[in-house]
């Protein structure tokens, strides 16, 4: 063991990535703990030692087979190398970061929404994903993890989502939108977001037009999607909900052919 340990450190050595003297330090520890082990082994067979003292000697020869290992460095999985933060022959200290690895594995997405989009949000959800450099093209998703905390500097949550197929131009660190499904209705009365006041307070209202006058009209919303909201109660469908309305006082009369008045 202590012999192929030793063959190890040298080949970390031949790269370049520890000095000649570590080394050497590393084969006298070895081979001290690694004779004094043999020649107690050998009075014990002779009947001259207690066999304490081979224990003693095997833990010396484990304490410096240790510090021989701790001169690798090992990566937790098989992987590909995305960043090298040293070169053979620096120095570094614990707890210092020395290469960025992508790890095989199956591939995960991880977004930060707000902390307000908690309630919705639910491990086995399904969603939907595109790439910001390939937006045109979509690929499936499922949240498989909802941090069980939210970041008190940024109001956010992690949600990690698994990726069954992956396409194969998604590549580590690509920016991502992801769009997370919270629930379902297909018959929903739906608005464009903009045309909603006072969205993401506890008052949204819009503007409707109601007897050839603008008036404002509280409605409570329900499920949001990229662009649109749900509205739940506050208007029927059918009625005419105002766009573009700034400037316009509420009580206005206005005509639905989209000129404000008069």
């Amino acid at each position: 063991m202590a012999t192929r340990d030793l063959e190890r450190i040298r080949s970390v050595h031949a790269t370049g990535a520890l000095t000649v003297q570590r080394v050497e330090q590393a084969e006298q520890r070895a081979a001290d703990a690694t004779s004094r082990l043999e020649s107690l082994r050998a009075m014990v067979s002779a009947g001259g030692r207690e066999p304490a003292s081979v224990v003693r000697a095997q833990a010396a020869l484990d304490a410096a087979r240790a510090r021989v290992a701790l001169t690798r460095v090992r990566a937790p999985a098989d992987g590909v190398v995305l960043a090298r933060g040293v070169e053979p022959g620096d120095a570094v200290s614990p707890g210092q970061g020395l290469l960025e690895l992508a790890l095989d594995g199956p591939a995960e997405l991880v977004v930060f929404p707000g902390e307000e989009n908690l309630a919705g949000l639910s491990v086995g959800a399904p969603a939907t994903a595109s790439a910001d450099a390939f937006p045109k093209q979509t690929f499936e998703a499922s949240v498989s993890l909802v941090a069980p905390s939210v970041d008190p500097t940024q109001g956010t949550v992690e949600v990690r989502l698994a990726v069954p197929a992956p396409p194969d131009y998604l590549l580590p660190d690509m920016t991502v939108s992801v769009n997370i499904e919270t629930g379902r209705r297909p018959s929903a009365l739906v608005l464009p977001e903009e045309v909603v006041q006072g969205l993401g307070t506890a008052d949204p209202w819009v503007g409707v037009v109601r007897d050839g006058h603008l008036e404002r009209q509280p409605v409570e919303i329900g499920l949001r999607a990229t662009g649109i909201v749900e509205v739940l109660s506050g208007i029927e469908n059918g009625e005419f909900v105002a766009r573009g309305f700034e400037g316009v006082e509420l009580g206005s009369r206005v005509r639905t052919a989209g000129h404000t008045q008069e």
